[in-house]
């Protein structure tokens, strides 16, 4: 795209206004856009369980990667943090551990 008119002086504008991404720009966007909506599509109580994770200094490779024993362990922590947490916020509220719209 050019922008003339300024006394004949023409100026390239490539990626502004409809021109031409640079190279990769479509790729960029769509895991960008997948990765808000991973993150947008999980339930109140997926959030809290990544946040106790984290918390907890563990990834899900992590987690899945531990003995069934030992992951026993972690999940009812888990559980429990969640529980906490869900009654922390003093008040009742729909779909917080099941998505009510599937």
């Amino acid at each position: 795209m050019n922008i003339s008119g300024l006394k004949g002086i023409s100026f390239p504008l490539p990626g502004i206004l409809g021109g031409e991404k640079p190279a990769g720009a479509d790729k960029l966007d769509t895991s960008i856009t997948d990765e808000f909506l991973k993150e947008a599509r999980k339930t109140p109580a997926e959030r809290i369980r990544d946040a106790v994770l984290k918390e907890m200094g563990l990834s899900e490779e992590e987690l899945d990667a531990m003995s069934p024993e030992h992951r026993s362990a972690v999940q009812r922590e888990i559980a429990e943090r969640l529980k906490q947490k869900l009654e922390a916020s003093g008040e009742e509220q729909t779909g917080l551990l099941l998505d009510v719209n599937a």
